[in-house]
This record gives structure tokens, sequence and C-alpha cells, in this order.
């Protein structure tokens, strides 16, 4: 169990003095108990501190979320029914067409596509983690916190020696911040949450990859639907898991589908968890300010959000540290691993052989 006190905000804004967070602070904690089981309810959201929020929500909940009964399904349930959903939503002439002829997936992909802001932070990041004056200290570092990386990962803000000002939050991100309510967490199980920030920023780059890093008015249901946290309240054991979730629901549900893209938004999940916390809350802040302004997914805010963007500040480094290495060395993802109900490799096959038939 890891306990965080007031939760401050973040080193860069406390050093500036712009926050007073001097209001009484709310206290928020699991308590899934055995009076839950006995009342038969279940438990959602940031640290399962939720039930029953969408009872007075059914009306309008097929536009807030997937799962059609979230307040009486244990969370396996709702796994096992976002599974079989997702394969009866499959549309294997989209995949297969999308595979055909892969020219926009290729250009929003390619050298000329806008660079996201995470790739530069963290071009940044290694060029200053390699040059001679910092490689030393930054390799006691890398070998330092676990032995299972074998390459640095430059992650500022946290107990490395690369500074924190490396990623720095503007005027809007600021302000966002700064509009959040004060609350303490006592996480019960730290590395489940960050299993679940990590399906979310998958999401996230999904869409800041299709919209160029400018966001429509499709971003703030893209980010929502492609992860299972928004989509069906759902809770990865892994960072695997979390981001094989996202992968299988981006070949089923938004416009562009592709195993490509899928494998990109893997790795730019990974790159955003390496720019450290402050990258982390960068993204969240975004992701928030689009909740915010969406008729119907502004919920996920109080569920999710709000509470990662303050959590994500007082996380102990150790825990982080310790979670990032084992999301960048759990097992590559392959077309298989997507499951037999989605069969990549099938439908790829059967597309190779309708293009031969076509020469």
């Amino acid at each position: 169990m890891e306990v965080a006190g007031p939760t401050p905000p973040s080193e860069l804004l406390a050093a500036a003095g712009e926050v007073d967070w001097s209001f009484p602070a709310r206290r928020v904690e699991a308590d899934g108990s055995a009076a839950d089981a006995l009342l038969g309810r279940v438990r959602y959201g940031f640290n399962n501190a939720h039930a029953e929020f969408f009872a007075p929500l059914m009306e309008e909940l097929p536009l807030i979320l997937d799962s059609p009964a979230p307040d009486s399904l244990t969370v396996e349930q709702r796994r096992a029914a976002m599974r079989e959903r997702e394969a009866g939503d499959f549309d294997s002439e989209h995949y297969m067409a999308e595979y055909a002829e892969p020219e926009a997936i290729d250009e929003l992909l390619g050298e000329h596509a806008p660079v996201p802001w995470w790739a530069e932070a963290y071009q940044t990041l290694r060029e200053w983690a390699a040059a001679p004056e910092h490689a030393a200290a930054f390799a006691d570092f890398a070998t330092s916190f676990t032995p299972r990386l074998a390459f640095p990962v430059p992650t500022p803000g946290l107990a490395s020696p690369v500074p924190a000002t490396v990623i720095e939050l503007d005027t809007d991100e600021r302000d966002e911040l700064m509009a959040l309510p004060a609350k303490e967490h006592l996480v019960d199980e730290p590395t489940r949450e960050l299993n679940g920030l990590l399906e979310i920023l998958a999401a996230y780059a999904y869409d800041m990859r299709m919209t160029g890093g400018e966001h429509n008015v499709e971003s703030a249901w893209t980010v929502a639907k492609l992860n299972g946290l928004t989509s069906w309240l759902t809770v990865p054991h892994s960072p695997r898991e979390a981001l094989l979730s996202v992968m299988r629901r981006s070949l089923v549900y938004p416009l562009y589908r592709s195993w490509k893209l899928a494998s990109r938004i893997r790795r730019d999940a990974l790159m955003i968890a390496c720019t450290g916390r402050m990258g982390v809350l960068k993204a969240l802040l975004d992701i928030h300010k689009l909740f915010k302004l969406s008729e119907d997914k502004y919920y996920f805010n109080e569920l999710y959000i709000e509470d990662y963007c303050v959590w994500i500040q007082s996380l102990s480094d150790a825990t982080y540290l310790a979670w990032l290495a084992s999301s960048l060395t759990a097992p590559k993802i392959s077309k298989a691993d997507l499951g037999a109900d989605l069969d990549i490799p099938f439908w790829e096959a059967a597309a190779d052989d309708r293009l031969a038939g076509e020469l």
C-alpha cells in the first residue's frame, strides 16, 4: 500500500508559488468491503472509489459507456463482455481495405507527419543523457534503479539526474492544473492504477496521431472509446494487457484501423511514460480538457482523470520507476496476441490473396 499525504502541485508549480493548496483536502480511498459484497455493489473508477455512479444516468448511458450494466457487472464480467462485443463489432472488410490501401496510414505516420510533443521531448532527453558531461551520472542511475533495463531511459523529475524542467507546462495547462480539486489519496494498488493510466495514454496517443496533434470534435469520443477504463470500466492486470486492449480496440472502432498504427501507439504510450511524471501530467491535462468540453464524456474526469492528475504528482520515484521498468521489459505484442476472435493474420492473408487475384 502506498500512502500519499496532502498532494502538492508539481515541483515546477510549487517553485513558482502559483498555487494555494491551503484549503481542506478531501481523502479518497478504495473502500470496497464486505458491505459492498453483501449489497451486491461493484466498484470502479480511480482506486475503485465509485459505486452506483451511473444509477441516475441510465437514459444517457449508451452515449457515455459501452457497458450496458456498469453497476451490476463485476470487473471480470466487464472484461469478458468487452471482448465479446469487440469480436462482434470487428469488420473484416474494413480492416482488409485499410490493409490493402495503406497510403493514408503511411501519410499519418510518415516523415512529413507532425511530430508529437512526447517524441520531441524524448529526443531531447536522450540527447541530454548522451552528452559527455551527463553520461556517467545518468548511466549510474540507469543501472541502479533496475537491472532489468538493458538501455538507458531518461525520466525527468524523478530520482534521475535529468532536470525536471526539460518538460514544462504551458499557461493553459497550468490553469487546468490549478482548477483541479485538492485531494489526499490512499491507493491500495499503485501498480494497478498505473496500468490503467498506460491504457488511457495509448488511447490518447492514437488520437494525437490521427489529428496531427490538433484535436477535433471526435477526439473525446476516440480517447474514451479506445481504452477499456472509460468504455467498460475495466482494469488491466499488467502494462502489456493495457497496451493490448487499446491496440485491439483500435482495429475495431475508429476510422483508421491498422496494425502498423496499433504498433506505433504502443510505442507512443511507453514513450510518454518515459518522459516521467511531468510528461504524463501534460498528457492527462490535455485529456481532462477534451473530456471537460464533451457533452457525454466529462463524467470520466470525475471518475478517473482528475484523480490521476493529482496522484501522479505525489507518486514515489521508486514506485514509478519500478513500474516503468516492468512496462518497458514486457514481451512485445504480436498480431496473434490480439486474439483468435479477430484473427488478424487470417484477414491479412485473405487480403493478400484478393490482391494477388486482381493482378
